[in-house]
């Protein structure tokens, strides 16, 4: 279960860098609809227990500074008016050996468009180990 939830952090946070990236230096509104794929159904029994989740993920990543914007907090969390700081900007910029794309956001925005295949939870765990 550990291992499980770990991996799924490891594509929530592929997923939001990948949606970032795709847009810098435009801003987006992060939410559980991003960080989460397939996107849960409302009435689902998991619904809460998969927003709670992308919940932690959201907030991990605000205040670990990888992402600016606006903090809301409600029910659920939110990043209004998202952007990569700079740090995590340069971080995705750079061209990785681990990987055949120019950049590692080039292979993030790739992966994440592929939800549930190998490459997603691999270059999700690249971009992990690339931001920690």
């Amino acid at each position: 279960m550990v291992a499980d939830a770990h991996a799924e952090f490891e594509k929530q946070v592929l997923r939001i860098m990948a949606a970032l990236y795709k847009t810098h230096p435009r801003t987006i509104n992060l939410g559980w609809d991003t960080t989460l794929a397939p996107c849960p159904d409302k009435n689902g029994p998991d619904f809460e227990e998969r927003v709670t989740s992308s919940d932690g993920t959201i907030l991990w990543l605000y205040r670990s500074g990888l992402v600016m914007g606006n903090l809301a907090e409600g029910t659920h969390h939110a990043i209004l008016n998202a952007q990569l700081s700079q740090h995590a900007y340069s971080i995705l910029r750079k061209p990785d050996t681990a990987i055949p794309d120019p950049t590692l956001g080039h292979a993030a925005v790739r992966a994440a468009a592929e939800p549930g295949s190998r490459e997603e939870s691999v270059v999700a765990e690249l971009v992990v180990l690339r931001l920690a």
